[in-house]
């Protein structure tokens, strides 16, 4: 029976501030102003601003509160800390903003203020918020003393709360109205309020001095932030606590009021200051008090019935103490808790053992689970219990497992009473047990279906049991709260524990496993799998614990008509029933009781059950039983050779599906009936001890393996030939292996398993000799013959079940795309003879899948993938030549020999790739041939009528000839350089006219990875860091502004130029001789700073942009707007008006100049260039890295020539002759 007593306060208090309030607020000087309750719309209403601001969203207020018209002043500031100066930085006392205090001195001074006035201190020694009786809470609104305010507070009043009209700054459009800042503070704070006031009447929210806010910060809070009153109370030890409004030394951008920023609480700065709020006194507060006396003591449980899993990071995105993933078999059924253990079960054990209760940390008791409660803590409840249901204790003193005796054992399964699940009970609890659907996490591939999380708890735990439960009726075993297990924390555990019925009970300095993770973790670490520890002795505000009971008490006694059943089998881990009973897997020995024809069924997924009747189990006897499994290969279809039109026989078809050609086959081929199941590849994995791949949550069996890139398909093919006791087909860098182990490039020669040519694939497709002409594989129609985007629901669909084609093959026309065994090529209008192309990383995938359009699944459709990732959309399937006979050297072959000055040119002869350089291959003689080299990057290098002898070795050289980035000139003229908008720094003004009286190139693009790691090569310096963002048409990053200039000598001499830079960077002219003209520089060079705005402009073509080529940021530019820091391949934006890219955004880029921030008031009006020495070079054009403020066209910035950086690259120019 539940008795609810509500008991009903009435507070009459007045909403305006006590006279004694008046009187303290008067002596300190502080004047505050009412903020009405209502809604806004909180974060980045500009749409310029960072991720951090994303995204917008309503917040309503249901109280209204008082926050401070000024910022604290130093002032009122030493009035509370007495004789004790805090540094003002030279810039001043008195009125101005207090700076140099950090959160805890602010939160010091709220207390001592609300002390004064007779109010409850609003933050205990920690920070944490009391209500009017001193309790820790969350409830703004409870809160009676003076506190930082929140940032939606913060932010809701700079609007002008209810009285906004929208102003971007704190009372305006315009900074310099409302704001100190860097353009007009002169580096230094002012006194308060000497701006104009926002809508509400509060000053300098904008600038002057940042201002710390009570929240935690997190980047990714507005994500998930409540609709109503939000603060951000979780502890964030990386970033601290917000700040808000910038500072005197803030750029314009950083002015907004959606801007965010945080600071370690503990740490004080020249530009930190604060200013106070207090919850306005409310009419009426009505407390309602809960108290339920009676409830069931006992803890709903969940049978999990013995079995096996395999447990560890079977997702593939754990670390490593979740690894290697390895097979666990429980020989006993256990019970474990429905729901976490919570507050009102706990309670109720600390009432009746006199123990003190635990604290909520403000979240709330009840249904929730509790925390705060140490490992020891958790074993004590379980004792506890125990003893309530007559049940013997299940642990000692220490900590040790005891069986019903009451003696120490290392035995989960002899334990009667209730304890904490071992680590394994746990993940097969968690992932379903015998009933497990194979999800990432416990219940679903969705965090928000099953778990409380960082992304949607806001923070705190919620009661149990209000999330969907896993596939046995568990609840919470993802999320909530982090669970507590019986094991010892060993992070290599993994590498040596028992297959059956593991716990770790070798103690550690780590302490003891959690498992699940919390309200307060990411995705990856919510998972099944995941592992954390904590110390035994410790409490923590995100751990508690969920019991577990041994289901099936039984002691086997020695009798002496006990007897033992040996099984075995050639294959590990198959299950073994007696007489339908689960006994355990293979290798097992197994005690029992004598039988008289038992049946004996021992089965593994993949292979045919093996069945025994009639077996007799005598007593005192071991009885063993081996059983053979045997293999089943894939079930192929032959295709006979013949001819057929490949390519793009219909209207609507891709380029790369062209020319129309005829292919013929010599030879007949077998290829896979099916596309290769998941049961067929972990058949594979199994045996080869590889990780299984993922299956996204769509299952596994009979539906298509995914998740395996082309190696991982051509080990497969290997490992079954060698099943068969076939000579693999692949070599290890993927190239055909002939019979005797030969490289070969005729797929006619290879006899063990491989993918299919692309030739091949299209062929029987297209239903071989037998083909009706269809479109898709087996049909006009569609839906007859393929999984795809209209039909799949997403996900792939076990294999066969569409229509087959005309071969009776299936599915060729989606599901998955396949690998075939060719790099990819453009086709060539020749008849072709059994055709196959391998040359680089990208490989074909024919055949579309569940997410490819109609289009896609057509059998000419072609794409290609990098062979070295898998992905969701791509599988495989396998084929053989039949009837091969082992190729036998001819007397007549002969050798030729290809180098080139840059290894890994690839090689044709007469259009047949033949390898890459260095390269020695085996072929027969041939006359008059053609034979190209190329290499990307560099000129083909063609040799025409060449012959191949012979009974000799034919040896050819070749140079390559590396080719140059692109450049665009530039025409002389005159432009006006420097900041023309409304704001601008002192640095790009004032705005002046420079005129050029030559003509330059300059790089399209900015210089590549790709580009300059030719250079490296060449001159045998180290590579840049990419910082893994990649190579290749990224634009060069982590080079200083001499490794800059190293490059554009060499790119001079590869050209036979004159070099333009002597060793200490100064310009040269074509003789050699240093000078300052631009003009007279000969060789490759970096932009003036001049050349590189003029050019960024639009040259003589401009249209005025404010970046370069629009006026629309997201046109032209990479930046962290849409960037969010990853450098991106050159051009994939617009061009300017002179079809230049990235002038604005990816990387800064080094400039000749040396930077000063005076120099456009005395620079030259003609070719301009500062060669006065200084400390730093200039750089232009702003990065990834960058808000839009730092990309437009005028910006300028410095840095040592010695530095290299992440953001930094450049571009290369050239005077015009």
């Amino acid at each position: 029976m539940k008795k609810v007593i509500i008991v009903m306060v009435l507070v009459l208090l007045i909403l305006a501030v006590p006279v004694k309030s008046q009187e303290i607020l008067q002596d300190q000087n502080i004047e505050m102003v009412l903020v009405e309750k209502g809604s806004f719309e909180m974060g980045d209403t500009e749409g310029e601003g960072w991720n951090s601001e994303k995204p917008l969203h309503k917040v309503t207020f249901t109280y209204d509160y008082y926050i401070g018209k000024y910022e604290v002043t130093f002032d009122q500031y030493e009035k509370y800390i007495g004789k004790q100066k805090y540094y003002d930085n030279g810039w001043g006392r008195g009125s101005r903003p207090v700076i140099n205090v950090s959160w805890y001195n602010a939160i010091g001074y709220c207390n001592w203020l609300s002390e004064k006035e007779g109010l409850a201190k609003a933050y205990d020694e920690n920070g944490k918020l009391l209500d009017s009786n001193g309790k820790i809470t969350r409830d703004l609104r409870l809160v009676e003393g003076y506190r930082l305010p929140t940032e939606a507070e913060w932010e809701y009043a700079a609007r002008g709360g209810n009285k906004s009209k929208g102003y971007k700054y704190s009372g305006s459009n315009k900074a310099d109205d409302v704001a100190w800042y860097e353009k007009n503070s002169g580096g230094t704070t002012h006194e308060v309020g000497t701006k104009q006031p926002n809508e509400l009447g509060i000053y300098d929210m904008s600038g002057n001095v940042s201002e710390w806010c009570n929240d935690y910060y997190k980047s990714s809070y507005y994500e998930n932030s409540p609709d109503e009153n939000p603060c951000n109370f979780i502890t964030s030890f990386l970033y601290g606590n917000v700040i808000r409004g910038s500072c005197c030394y803030s750029d314009i951008y950083d002015l907004r009021i959606s801007k965010r920023s945080y600071d370690i609480p503990v740490l004080w700065s020249s530009n930190i200051g604060f200013r106070i709020v207090r919850t306005a006194p409310s009419e009426k507060l009505e407390i309602c008090i809960k108290d339920e006396f009676e409830t069931h003591l006992s803890t709903e449980t969940i049978l999990v019935e013995q079995g096996n899993f395999e447990m560890g990071d079977t997702a593939g995105v754990g670390a490593v103490d979740e690894n290697p993933v390895h097979n666990v078999t429980f020989t006993y059924d256990f019970c474990i808790g429905k729901y976490e253990v919570t507050f009102d079960q706990y309670d109720r054990y600390c009432e009746d053992t006199k123990k003190a209760t635990p604290d909520d940390n403000g979240w709330g008791r009840g249904n929730r689970p509790v925390i705060n409660v140490s490992w020891y803590d958790a074993i004590g409840y379980c004792n506890w219990l125990s003893e309530k249901e007559g049940l013997a204790k299940a642990y000692d003193e220490k900590g040790n497992f005891l069986d019903k005796n009451g003696n120490i054992t290392t035995d989960p399964d002899r334990t009667e009473g209730y304890r904490l699940p071992t680590e394994a009970e746990w993940e097969y609890a968690a992932r379903g047990g015998n009933r497990s659907k194979g999800y990432m996490l416990s219940g679903s591939n969705k965090a928000d279906a099953v778990a409380w999380c960082v992304y949607n708890s806001g923070g705190t735990t919620h009661e149990v049991g209000t999330k969907i439960p896993n596939e046995l009726g568990i609840y919470d075993m993802s999320g909530n709260i982090s669970e507590m297990c019986n094991d010892w924390y060993s992070e290599s555990y993994y590498e040596s524990s028992p297959d059956v019925n593991p716990c770790n009970l070798v103690s550690s300095l780590y302490g003891r496993v959690l498992r699940g993770g919390s309200c307060q973790s990411d995705i990856l670490t919510i998972h099944s799998s995941y592992r954390s520890y904590i110390h035994h002795a410790d409490k923590c505000i995100d751990a508690g614990f969920r019991i577990v009971r041994t289901g099936v008490m039984e002691t086997i006694s020695k009798e002496e008509n006990r007897t033992k059943i040996k099984a075995d089998t050639n294959v590990e881990g198959a299950k073994v029933y007696l007489n339908g009973e689960y006994i355990g897997t293979t290798p097992l020995i197994k005690e029992t009781v004598p039988i008289h024809n038992a049946q004996i069924k021992i089965t593994k997924k993949g292979f045919e059950d093996k069945v025994i009747k009639n077996v007799y189990i005598p007593k005192n006897e071991t009885t063993q039983v081996y059983v053979e499994f045997i293999y089943e290969l894939p079930e192929t279809v032959l295709v006979k050779k013949g001819s057929f039109q490949m390519g793009n026989i219909f209207i609507e078809g891709d380029e790369n599906e062209k020319p129309l050609h005829n292919v013929t086959f010599t030879y007949d081929f077998c290829i896979g009936k099916y596309e290769i199941t998941f049961d067929q590849y972990d058949r594979y994995c199994e045996d080869t001890k590889k990780a299984t791949p993922d299956d996204n949550g769509w299952g596994r069996g009979n539906r298509p393996v995914i998740n395996v890139s082309w190696y991982d398909a051509i080990g497969y093919c290997n490992w079954l030939s060698e099943k068969e006791g076939l000579a693999k087909a692949y070599d290890s860098e993927g190239k055909f292996l002939d019979s005797n182990g030969n490289i070969t490039t005729d797929p006619s020669l290879v006899e063990g398993y491989r993918l299919p040519t692309e030739a091949e694939w299209e062929y029987a497709a297209r239903g071989g000799s037998k083909s009706k002409g269809y479109k898709f594989s087996g049909s006009n129609k569609d839906d007859d013959v393929a999984w795809y985007v209209y039909n799949s629901g997403g996900t792939t669909h076990e294999v066969g079940t569409k229509k087959p084609n005309e071969l009776s093959i299936y599915d060729m026309s989606g599901n998955v795309s396949e690998w075939c065994s060719d790099s990819y090529y453009s086709y060539f209008s020749a008849n072709q003879t059994n055709p196959y192309n391998f040359s680089d990383t990208y490989i074909i995938e024919r055949g579309g899948g569940f997410k490819s359009s109609f289009m896609q699944v057509r059998t000419a459709a072609r794409k290609s993938s990098s062979q070295i990732k898998g992905n969701p959309f791509v599988g495989f399937r396998i084929i053989k030549t039949e009837n091969i006979k082992k190729s036998k050297r001819l007397e007549n072959l002969t050798i030729i020999k290809v180098g080139t000055n840059i290894e890994g040119a690839k090689v044709y002869l007469n259009k047949s790739y033949i390898g890459k350089t260095p390269l020695a291959e085996e072929i027969s003689p041939c006359y008059n041939v053609k034979m190209k080299i190329t290499k990307e990057g560099y000129e083909d290098k063609i040799f025409e009528n060449m012959n191949i002898f012979e009974n000799r070795v034919n040896e050819v050289h070749a140079e390559l000839v590396c080719i140059m980035p692109g450049t665009v000139l530039v025409e002389k003229g005159s432009f006006q350089m420097g900041n023309m908008m409304e704001s601008a720094y002192d640095w790009e003004l004032p705005v002046h006219t420079v005129t050029f009286t030559y003509d330059f190139y300059i790089g399209k693009y900015e210089v590549t990875f790709e580009q300059y790691d030719r250079y490296c090569y060449e001159t045998q310096i180290g590579k840049p860091d990419d910082y893994r963002y990649g190579r290749g048409l990224k634009p060069v990053i982590d080079v200083s502004w001499y490794d800059a200039i190293g490059y554009c000598n060499w790119r001079s001499e590869k050209e036979g130029l004159a070099k333009a830079y002597d060793s200490d960077g100064n310009f040269l002219d074509s003789s050699g001789n240093i000078t300052t003209d631009p003009s007279l520089v000969e060789g490759y060079r970096l932009p003036t700073e001049a050349e590189w705005e003029y050019a960024a402009k639009g040259g003589n073509k401009s249209k005025g942009f404010k970046y370069s080529g629009s006026d629309n940021i997201g046109d032209v530019a990479w930046y962290y707007g849409n960037a969010y820091s990853r450098i991106c391949d050159v051009g994939t934006k617009l061009p300017n008006e002179l079809g230049i890219y990235d002038m604005s955004g990816n990387v800064s880029e080094w400039c000749m100049d040396w930077y000063d921030g005076k120099y456009y008031e005395n620079s030259p009006a003609v070719n301009p260039y500062n060669s006065n020495p200084g400390n730093d070079r200039t750089f232009r054009g702003g990065s990834v890295h960058n808000s839009l403020w730092y990309t437009h066209t005028a910006y300028r910035y410095y840095i040592s020539p010695n530095n290299r950086s992440t953001n930094v690259g450049f571009r290369i120019v050239k005077t015009a002759n």
